[in-house]
């Protein structure tokens, strides 16, 4: 095969990995990257498709698992709301999904982890998250918001 198919294809991996963050399509990116350099070094089609599966599987093997480690103990953006305040912006029910808070500037959809209700414009804290969904408890009625840089609410 050409070499610039296979950049292509390792291009496209990893693009896809960083949709994914698994680092399991990032070793066929880096085998397809071995695979190119191959084609590029005139290897016949069966060189290139065994560099291609050596790439892999060494990447796999070694690389995957290290990245993995590393990747354990860094938070992910969401992981850093939760502790911190949130403005309801549409009125959040317990049990019921589709609500939606600002934290930080952004607007995430969320739920209610306890029993209760909390009014548009009312103030909670993230407690967890369920995938892409914050879960939040109602904070005492008349507690005020104090506007941050990262709320988009300064002069």
């Amino acid at each position: 095969m050409a070499w610039w198919i296979w950049l292509t294809a390792a291009a496209g991996l990893m693009v896809a990995e960083v949709l994914t963050m698994s680092f399991f399509l990032a070793c066929f990116g880096l085998g397809a990257l071995v695979a190119c350099v191959a084609s590029a070094l005139a290897a016949g089609a069966t060189v290139q498709l065994t560099a291609f599966c050596l790439g892999s599987l060494v990447a796999l093997v070694f690389l995957r698992p290290l990245l993995m480690r590393k990747r354990k103990g860094a938070p992910m953006n969401i992981d850093a709301y939760v502790g911190r305040e949130a403005v309801a912006l549409t009125p959040l029910r317990f049990g019921q999904a589709g609500g939606s808070v600002r934290v930080g500037g952004e607007i995430w959809s969320a739920r209610l982890s306890r029993p209760g209700e909390l009014p548009e414009g009312g103030m909670a804290r993230v407690e967890a998250r369920e995938g892409l969904v914050l879960l939040v408890a109602a904070l005492p009625a008349g507690t005020e918001h104090t506007p941050t840089r990262e709320d988009g609410e300064h002069d």
